[in-house]
Formats: C-alpha cells, structure tokens, sequence
C-alpha cells in the first residue's frame, strides 16, 4: 500500500537516521522574499505534464537528516469516464523501479478545484487546487501528513510534513470566549524542487 510505504518512510527516518547538521545554502536563499517579482499563472494540466526530477531533502528537528534522488513523472492516461486523467508517478532513490509510487490524478469537481489520487486499491486522496498549489492533508495510524506541490517559474515544489495526531500540548479554555486550543508535534518535513527534464521521454 504505498500510503502505508510514505508513514513507514517518515518513521524509518525518525527512529533509523542519524540525522547530522548541514548547511543549505538553495533553502536559505529560497526563503528570501521577492516582492518585485510578477505572480504567474500556470494552468493544469498543460503547465504540469511532464518528466521533473531533483533531490529530496528529509528534516527533522535536529537538522537535515539525508538526501535522496526524486522524481515525479506527470503524464497524461486515456481513462474511460474520466476528465484530465493523468499518470503521477513518484520514484524515490536510486533504484527506479523499487522507489516508484504509480497513481492515477483525475479531475473532481472542477469548480471546487478537486482532485483524487488514486491508489488503486481503494484509497483515493483529495487534492485541492489553489493558487498554482495542490494540497492534501489526510491521517492515518495517528500520523496527520500534509502534502503540497507547487507550480512555479523554478519547476515544481514538493513539501510533505507530518506529525502526531496526539495532542502535543494544549492551551487556553480559561473561559466561554477563550476556547481550548490542541497543537501537535511536527516530527518530520522533506522538500524537493523538482525541474522539467527536457532529455526525457
């Protein structure tokens, strides 16, 4: 199930990994601000489709914990019944074939912006589109993950973070017009920026 292969994923990382300090001189530079720049729009599927590829960097508190190739291949499929149907296929690592995640993308409502990813096997994620922006946000085994893919004049920016569902500590309830409010820990976050790979077939 490869819903279940992502939470084993992050785990590994958190309970195996021996995460070390380095610096990030791309992330450190992507933070900073461009007010000038002009705000483009990019359509789906068009803007979307094809072959990107880049390095997947894992997080933690303690610092980057490691580095892996990624790629995410956004193709279009013939699916009967079904409006912009796309292959999205992630591959992981070095080993293409041991590290490939295949789903099915397809429109779900269009006014809403809606998306699924279909896994196949009775598991479909919603993804909303906003702003150049899918997002996804489910849970399961008490792990809430947060997923987005971002369409920009670099490529495509990929952030996951994840967490515990349990609540991490709790404030406020004090009176009827302060209500109680529950944070949860993030344990881990990965970001790529993945580039279109124009040698790709």
């Amino acid at each position: 199930m490869r819903i279940l292969f992502l939470l084993c994923f992050v785990t590994l990382i958190i309970t195996s990994c021996k995460p070390k300090i380095v610096e990030d001189k791309e992330n450190m530079d992507s933070n900073s601000i461009k007010t000038s720049a002009i705000e483009e729009e990019f359509n789906f599927p068009e803007d979307w489709e094809g072959v990107w590829t880049g390095e997947l960097k894992v997080y933690s508190p303690r610092g980057m914990a490691r580095k892996i190739p990624m790629e995410l291949h956004i193709l279009p499929i013939d699916s009967v019944g079904y409006i912009n149907s796309h292959q999205w296929t992630i591959i992981y690592g070095e080993d293409k074939e041991k590290g490939k995640r295949p789903y099915e993308f397809r429109l779900k409502d269009k006014e809403k912006g809606l998306y699924l990813m279909d896994e196949k096997n009775g598991i479909e994620l919603e993804s909303t589109l906003i702003n150049n922006t899918f997002y996804s946000l489910y849970s399961l085994d008490k792990t809430y993950i947060m997923s987005t893919y971002e369409r920009t004049s670099e490529g495509i920016r990929s952030k996951i973070t994840s967490g515990s569902l349990e609540v991490s500590h709790s404030s406020g309830g004090t009176s009827e017009d302060i209500p109680e409010v529950n944070d949860h820990f993030v344990k881990v976050v990965q970001t790529a920026l993945l580039k279109k790979n124009s040698l790709a077939k």
